[in-house]
């Protein structure tokens, strides 16, 4: 049988029932040669995107997914982690090996034991002898339970037994395979230049391109959610989706509820003893600024503290004054959208004693409304500036180092599926935002997702240059909340449809929000940072 393929409206293909897109592709110089331009890393099929790999089994249009895209990006960097896995295996066999999170601008892994500078060595060498082999990886789909030929040593097994309403996906190449919930590239050739940092306990996989640059409060961090994931027992989704068929789940959110809370106490506790004035609390969209900021004034409070929060977002120009991007459209996250000379004044003059005139914006006339009330620190009074550009030292000209305290607040980790799938935080912060959009701006999800890539532009560009500065780290990340923002997010992307440039983002949230099983939210305490996603805070957030 004959089935017949339109690639991107430009070219026709006739390819023979169950023969793989890929190679199909490949026969055609004009298709071959627009798929290499465009960097094509997965294929959109209707609602499906599936590997270049996949066989095709009916008629249709297909779209083509790009490196440079989200999703494109995501399954370039799944491939590479594969190439080191398999590498890791040809080297040391079946030692277990856990890709963890994202740090810096590469991905942490580790092993049962650290790896000395020459096992690093040598593991970088057969990465760069695997990308040169050009092996092919093989797909298939593989049931619930499914037993693994015993000539083939597979990493990711275990989401086989623990996630069973999904569809799964077993990529090989010879005889070293991985479960993947993403497509995987259709070769190891087709990867990228990967470096490899010796990093205790672990090791750092840094695309050859980007500089890696350590922040070790951030790792600090890093660990010590590990740490206490540890006691906890939990090791990955699948452990928490096991509490939920009881009501062991509520205990789990007492326990992270009560973790973030002690952070926040002990980040109250050094303010306290370092006399700091002026605590400065920044952090990437939906990282929950405002709720940390309002948690630590009661916790500072408790310290014989007076706080007073103040947002930098009360400070933006007129908007006929704000700077537009390269598109042409607003550029909010720019420092040069604030009314950085009043800000920088007001500071100045609270810290001094002095009393200032509040600020209020109003965001739908965009336009600074005109307050009649006045604010003054009282006596053991600190000020918390919370927003964006709070840790860039422009934003406090004339403030004396020793009188600040710098957080820096956001999603860092989260739970990974198994030792090979993570999630990614931005992911979470996404659905965050496409949550609070839809209730509280009444925004489509393909809106929040069609601004997506400029927020995150703006993240790399204003706020992730200042994170070293800071003086500690909140993670905001907690455990269980994919489970309870999974039936907000569910039906608003399950609204976008197939045809617009935003639905491989939706497919990929999507996909990952089925490995999840669901948590009411009445279980959520109205002291809760995702309270701010979901309406119910006891703080005023909206």
């Amino acid at each position: 049988m004959t089935h017949y393929l339109s690639v991107e409206g430009l070219f026709k293909l006739e390819v023979t029932h169950g023969g793989p897109f890929w190679e199909a592709i490949k026969a055609k110089q004009d298709c071959l040669t627009l798929l290499e331009k465009e960097e094509a890393v997965a294929i959109h099929v209707g609602e499906d995107i599936l590997p270049l790999q996949a066989p095709v089994l009916s008629d249709g249009a297909l779209r083509l997914v790009r490196r440079g895209t989200v999703l494109g990006q995501r399954i370039a960097e799944r491939s590479s982690m594969f190439v080191v896995g398999m590498a890791a295996y040809r080297l040391f066999g079946k030692k277990y090996m856990e890709v963890k999170y994202s740090y810096g601008s590469g991905i942490f892994c580790s092993m049962d034991e650290p790896l000395k500078d020459e096992e690093i060595k040598a593991l970088k060498q057969e990465v760069q002898k695997l990308i040169e082999e050009d092996i092919p990886i093989k797909w298939s789909v593989v049931n619930v339970g499914a037993e693994i030929p015993s000539s083939m040593f597979v990493r990711g097994v275990k989401s086989l037994t623990k996630y069973r309403n999904v569809k799964h996906q077993l990529f090989y190449g010879e005889d070293y395979g991985e479960v993947s919930w993403l497509p995987l590239l259709p070769s190891t050739g087709m990867v990228k230049g990967i470096n490899l940092i010796n990093y205790a306990p672990g090791f750092v996989v840094v695309p050859e391109d980007r500089q890696f640059e350590e922040i070790p409060k951030l790792f600090q961090a890093f660990f010590e959610y590990d740490q206490w994931l540890k006691v906890l027992g939990i090791s990955d989704v699948g452990d928490i989706n096991a509490l939920t068929q009881g009501r062991e789940i509520t205990e789990l959110i007492k326990v992270a509820e009560a973790l973030h809370e002690k952070r926040v106490s002990y980040i109250a506790d050094e303010i306290k003893k370092k006399e700091a004035k002026l605590i400065l609390v920044a952090g990437p969209s939906s990282s929950g600024k405002t709720s940390f900021s309002h948690r630590l004034a009661v916790q500072l409070r408790v310290n014989g503290l007076r706080p007073i929060n103040m947002g930098t977002d009360d400070y933006f120009l007129p908007r006929e004054l704000t700077p537009r991007d390269e598109a042409g459209n607003y550029d909010f996250d720019s420092l040069e959208a604030v009314d950085l000379e009043t800000l920088v004044q007001d500071i100045n003059q609270l810290l001094n004693g002095e009393e200032i005139e509040v600020k209020k914006y109003d965001f739908v006339r965009g336009a600074r409304i005109t307050q009649e009330k006045k604010l003054k620190l009282p006596e053991n009074g600190v000020l918390i500036l919370e927003g964006i550009h709070a840790l860039n030292p422009r934003t406090t000209q004339g403030v004396p180092a020793h009188v600040k305290y710098k957080v820096y607040v956001s999603a860092l980790a989260h739970l990974n599926l198994d030792e090979v799938n993570r999630t990614y935080t931005t992911d979470a912060r996404l659905i965050r935002r496409m949550v609070r959009d839809s209730f509280y701006r009444a925004y489509l999800a393909e809106e929040t997702l069609r601004q997506w890539p400029s927020v995150r532009r703006g993240e790399d560009k204003y706020i992730f240059p200042y994170q070293q500065e800071a003086d500690a780290f909140f993670n905001s990340a907690l455990p269980y909340e994919l489970l309870v923002l999974k039936p907000f997010a569910d039906p608003l992307l399950s609204q976008i449809p197939e045809t617009v440039k935003e639905y491989p983002d939706a497919w990929r949230l999507k996909t990952l929000l089925s490995y999840f099983e669901t948590c009411p939210s009445a279980y959520v305490p109205s002291t809760s940072i995702l309270r701010e996603f979901i309406g119910g805070s006891a703080f005023d957030v909206y």
